[in-house]
């Protein structure tokens, strides 16, 4: 039986995961593989790398093509963003739909781990923590589709402390997406699911970043005429919830105006990060 790991780009799908994994099941029955994106932090290729130096095993690199499906062991250059989804689909991802997540990682690794992996002969093991258990439902009914068999080891083991204070203890350094507040380790800090609160973060320590998808939505919506933005903004009124669209410039524009002559970053009194229960990108 070969144990498959899918890789997520955070500390406990990365390393967490493989070390319980291969101390379960040895090293030799043991293979790895990750989704690659374009627009990631360089800290996801950095803990891959570290999981490869700790684990003595290559992570195999897949990366979404047109027409056939996956590449092995592409260029970077060769690499799809979550925008280059959007506008081949036509359909700008919100809390609601992640079609980036769907095109880049769910879809490839299904395609890959088909080729590949006999349902018959392979157990599939994902890196979801026992605060998140309740993902577990939805992928073990995807992937139960398919005739596979799916484990979450981590959801046994108690957490003590967070993601960046386990990684740092045991690495001995951290995400810069942990270090200034981000729920994930994922698409650079950005992420269509995103509250406020880690859109604010992301404007505050990673503003080119930020303009890159303020630019692209922009061009989304002239391309597309369209009025669809990444976020919204909420609002309750004797009991009734409206939603709005909320563009990531009027978004910057706002806490700019906020933010003038601060010298701290204070995010504590916006909407923090959704639960990505649709979304299996691994935190």
């Amino acid at each position: 039986m070969k144990h498959l790991i899918s890789i997520g780009g955070g500390f406990s799908s990365t390393i967490e995961l493989p070390l319980a994994v291969i101390a379960q099941h040895g090293v030799e029955n043991v293979d790895m593989v990750i989704a690659c994106l374009a627009g990631e932090s360089p800290d996801v290729w950095r803990l891959v790398g570290e999981c490869e130096r700790l684990t003595g095993k290559r992570v195999k690199r897949i990366t979404y093509q047109p027409y056939r499906q996956y590449l092995e062991d592409a260029p970077e250059v060769m690499w799809w963003d979550i925008w280059d989804v959007f506008f081949r689909e036509g359909r700008m991802g919100s809390s609601l739909a992640d079609p980036c997540s769907r095109v880049l990682k769910r879809e490839v690794l299904k395609a890959y781990i088909q080729d590949h992996y006999p349902p018959d002969e392979t157990i599939l093991h994902v890196g979801i923590t026992v605060d998140e258990i309740d993902r577990m439902l939805a992928i073990r009914m995807n992937w139960g589709r398919s005739g596979y068999r799916v484990e979450a080891d981590l959801t046994d083991r108690s957490i003590v402390g967070s993601a960046a204070e386990r990684c740092k203890e045991m690495l001995g350094w951290t995400p810069r997406l942990y270090v200034w507040g981000a729920s994930h380790n994922n698409c650079g800090g950005f992420c269509v699911k995103a509250g406020h609160a880690q859109m604010a973060r992301l404007l505050w320590f990673e503003p080119l970043i930020y303009a890159y998808h303020e630019d692209q939505e922009q061009r989304f919506q002239t391309t597309f005429k369209t009025a669809a933005t990444i976020m919204r903004d909420r609002s309750t009124l004797n009991g009734v919830t409206t939603s709005t669209p909320l563009s990531m410039r009027e978004f910057r524009d706002r806490m700019e105006q906020r933010w003038a002559g601060m010298m701290f970053p204070p995010f504590e009194e916006l909407e923090d990060t959704p639960s990505c229960h649709f979304c299996n990108s691994g935190a």
